[in-house]
């Protein structure tokens, strides 16, 4: 097996682990949990797990029970393995399993390992043979490509990771100390206490509302140092709840704490005022890093952006002189889902690297954008044997799939978006009617689905008719009468069989 294609292996079982554990503990905590050990949706435990679940394994596909014996096996002393290696490395637990029954030193329990070895049977039964055969219709120069993208993005991810991990004691000590001398000082007696933050929050902005001078001045500068302390360890107390320390586990307590007093004010204050320095939060004028909280509001954040993308591509291409036409992606709606896909997946990494400049963010998302497209381009050139893009330009690729001045731009625009624009939004939409706001996203949704279900049979019909084929089904003669060949060009004109590139 070319190594290309191990690789490829890898990045897709970590990916599909991260989703895994997304849904998981999403379900259980009831609100949306980015979890992952890096800043990008990979966990790359389950990409060995499933390369040695693979490899190791392969054999045993006959017995199903015994793979599943097996595939629990491999996994449990990976996940131990792992756990101590975190743990020894760190000085840090990630997760503890202690609460479970038969658990091992709270790394491993039975529960876990079931639900492992379920997985391992249906990958190496199903999932495997299916994304082996999809990366066998790549041709090996692309995979190559998409290998040594990939890899370089997981490089400078687990460059960044780990050098923030590798100071994580020492920003904990230092967070205690400053918390120490906050609450044995004078001044802040009346109104600071440890255990109850929401209520001290509280206490501070009310009498921030009274003196707004030297009291709020030097309150404010010292808040806002603790919450600057705080923002690099966010994701990972995120991502990790049930993490402890063993050398400063008092200090990590207290910033939990502080972690979710600071998410929920972030919530609250932007709705009202979402712009300002974090100085500004005790006075309601604050610009917070503001995420979507529930399944309704990404729901509304992914078809808004839907629309605007649509909208933004539609006036980048008349304005570069490339094919005109309404850039949807859609037959009946003016949405390219592409587009909202992308927002939800860049205002998550946004929330994790925040407090870098405004040109890293930008090349880091002209980075993660231009393997999108590339991925996208791919698995539409591989299910439908078509493309759509349509560029004109110096900085154009050879077949017009994709721009990278269009990237860079898009990448600028994104930052706005995410920066300063959604967080009005979001706050705009949550003084609305919960139920009604719901019922009409949903209701929308579910169209734009099946929008797209019929935008995708439609294509694919029309690439069939280009190479000669009959229609052989009911619903085929349906796409035939209802989206000729005229109707499909007329909706999309830049739209080509890849074969005739």
């Amino acid at each position: 097996m070319p190594i290309s294609t191990i690789i490829m292996l890898f990045f897709f079982y970590s990916f599909m682990g991260w989703v895994s554990e997304v849904v998981y503990c999403s379900l259980i905590e009831r609100r949306f949990v980015n979890r992952g050990f890096l800043v990008g949706p990979l966990c790359p435990v389950y990409g060995f797990g499933g390369l040695l679940v693979v490899f190791l394994l392969e054999p045993f596909t006959g017995n199903v029970l015994y793979l599943f014996v097996m595939a629990m096996a491999v996994t449990t002393v990976l996940e131990y393995v792992t756990g101590w290696a975190l743990e020894s490395i760190f000085s840090t637990k990630w997760w503890d399993y202690s609460q479970y029954r038969f658990n091992i030193h709270g790394r491993v329990c039975l529960l876990n390992s079931v639900l492992f070895g379920i997985m391992g049977v249906v990958a190496l039964c199903f999932v495997h043979p299916a994304a082996l055969s999809f990366i066998g219709m790549i041709s090996p120069e692309t995979r190559v490509l998409l290998a040594a993208g990939f890899s370089a993005v997981l490089f400078v991810d687990f460059a960044y990771t780990l050098r923030s991990l590798v100071d994580f004691s020492a920003k904990l000590a230092s967070l205690t100390e400053f918390m120490d001398s906050v609450t044995s000082s004078i001044d802040f007696g009346e109104w600071f206490n440890e255990k109850d933050l929401k209520a001290s929050l509280e206490r501070l902005k009310e009498r921030a509302r009274v003196d707004a001078t030297g009291f709020n001045a030097r309150i404010t500068e010292k808040l806002e140092q603790l919450i600057d302390r705080a923002k690099g360890m966010q994701h990972l107390v995120s991502a990790f709840p049930g993490m402890t320390s063993r050398r400063h586990d008092v200090q990590l307590t207290a910033f939990k704490r502080l972690f979710n007093v600071h998410r929920s004010a972030t919530e609250h204050t932007a709705m009202d005022a979402p712009r300002g320095s974090a100085r500004d939060a005790l006075q309601g004028s604050t610009r917070p890093v503001l995420q979507p909280s529930g399944v309704v509001e990404f729901l509304f954040v992914f078809l808004v952006s839907s629309f605007l993308g649509s909208v933004i591509e539609t006036l980048w291409g008349l304005g570069s002189g490339g094919v005109p036409g309404i850039r949807s992606a859609l037959v009946f709606g003016y949405l390219n889902p592409l587009y909202g896909s992308a927002i939800i997946a860049l205002s998550v990494l946004y929330s994790r690297i925040s407090k870098w400049r405004d040109l890293g963010v930008i090349v880091l998302f002209s980075a993660v954008l231009y393997l999108f497209v590339l991925l996208v381009g791919l698995l539409q050139d591989v299910l439908l044997s078509s493309g759509t893009w349509s560029f004109v330009g110096p900085f154009d690729s050879v077949r017009g799939d994709h721009s990278l001045l269009f990237i860079v731009a898009l990448s600028v625009l994104s930052l706005f978006w995410i920066r300063d624009i959604l967080p009005l939004l979001i706050g705009v939409f949550r003084k609305m009617n919960r139920n009604f706001a719901a019922v009409v996203i949903v209701c929308v949704f579910l169209c734009a689905i099946a929008d797209a279900a019929v935008s995708f049979g439609a294509v694919k019909r029309w690439v069939e008719r280009k190479n000669g084929l009959e229609a052989a089904s009911a619903p085929a003669h349906l796409l035939d009468r209802y989206f000729p060949d005229e109707v499909l060009t007329g909706r999309f004109p830049w739209l080509r069989v890849t074969e005739d590139k």
